[in-house]
């Protein structure tokens, strides 16, 4: 029983965003453009990626983005605070590109390793239309 305790205790102390894994979700698009589909392909605790503790902790979720309209582009990996996905809604059949994606995380981690990463704190739709240049910063 004392083991049943224990695991039960370690899945609930895991973050809600570590149950994503996998899961697709729909983001409303900003200013008239399309709604992008983002997925999360691996979720991190902000105090391991940055190897110190941080206070608060945060998750970070690492998704791959892909607009839903003609001719999509597909941002392979894009990392994001854990509330980015508080404004989107679930989604089924969203295409993952599992190569992509990794060549993504990785170039994200050696980013990680010479103190140049970050992370978005905005919704990944406004990320996804900045990151392939379709809005402009700052809404000018």
């Amino acid at each position: 029983m004392r083991h049943v305790a224990t695991l039960i205790l370690a899945l609930t102390a895991a973050p809600v965003a570590a149950q994503n894994i996998g899961e697709s979700f729909r983001c409303p698009g900003p200013e008239g453009l399309p709604d992008v589909m983002a997925t999360v392909g691996r979720t991190d605790l902000l105090s391991e990626l940055a190897g110190a503790e941080v206070t608060p902790e945060r998750t970070i979720l690492h998704l791959q983005l892909l607009a839903d309209g003609p001719d999509p582009r597909l941002v392979p990996h894009a990392p994001f605070d854990e509330v980015a996905l508080a404004g989107c809604t679930r989604a089924d059949g969203v295409a993952f590109d599992r190569a992509a994606f990794a060549d993504g995380l990785d170039a994200y981690r050696e980013a990680v390793r010479t103190d140049d990463a970050g992370f978005f704190q905005i919704p990944p739709a406004e990320a996804y239309w900045l990151t392939i240049g379709a809005l402009a910063p700052n809404g000018g």
